[in-house]
């Protein structure tokens, strides 16, 4: 498809990036993903050469500034995609708890990720979508968020009572509908228990 905009030729693209995340014609989010990984995996090729010469502390930085930065970016972005694409990330992580404490390809991965205690790749996304809405509540988020995500008040008589829970639209389409921003924020964050939504501490959040 191609647009003509003063004499010139604009030819669209099947995929567009922009503040760093990648946006395919299908919003599928898989090219953002998958470049995501390969910087990660190249980030965990390198540290991986040095690991041996560094002590844990230094490690640890490094891959949480180098590899999470990765895996963690725009990451709201990703709520709702399909398994596939977040196990792809998981798998990275999965590396690096390999990387960090020097253990095999083949061997079992699930006590050192328990023992550094990193939330796994889909809970991590799951924090950061309900950061949005926990700050937005504590009236810290940007004006335009106010425009997408509207509080449900209760009126009981004369009194009026705030739940915490959040107005969540309805789609007509199963796939991009259900990942639109003001629906799924509203489905994530009305789900988690009253005493964390009332909480005010983000520490109780995480």
């Amino acid at each position: 498809m191609t647009i003509d905009i003063g004499g010139d030729e604009i030819h669209a693209l099947n995929c567009v990036r922009n503040l760093g995340a990648y946006f395919d014609k299908h919003m599928t989010m898989e090219q953002h993903v998958k470049s995501k990984c390969r910087a990660a995996y190249a980030q965990l090729y390198n540290i991986g050469k040095v690991r041996k010469y560094i002590d844990h502390q230094s490690a640890e930085k490094l891959i949480h500034t180098l590899v999470h930065s990765h895996i963690d970016y725009c990451n709201a972005l990703l709520i709702g995609l399909p398994k596939y694409l977040i196990q792809e990330l998981e798998m990275v992580q999965n590396t690096a708890a390999r990387v960090f404490c020097t253990i095999g390809k083949y061997d079992h991965i699930t006590s050192p990720l328990k023992a550094l205690h990193w939330l796994p790749v889909e809970f991590r996304i799951k924090y950061k979508t309900c950061l949005l809405p926990f700050n937005f509540l504590h009236g810290h988020g940007p004006e335009y968020i106010s425009q997408m995500l509207i509080p449900i008040i209760i009126h009981y008589g004369l009194r009026r009572q705030d739940n915490l829970t959040l107005v969540m639209p309805r789609t007509k389409r199963k796939t991009l509908g259900d990942w639109a921003f003001k629906v799924a924020v509203p489905k994530l964050w009305n789900l988690l228990p009253k005493d964390v939504r009332s909480c005010n501490d983000v520490g109780v959040l995480k």
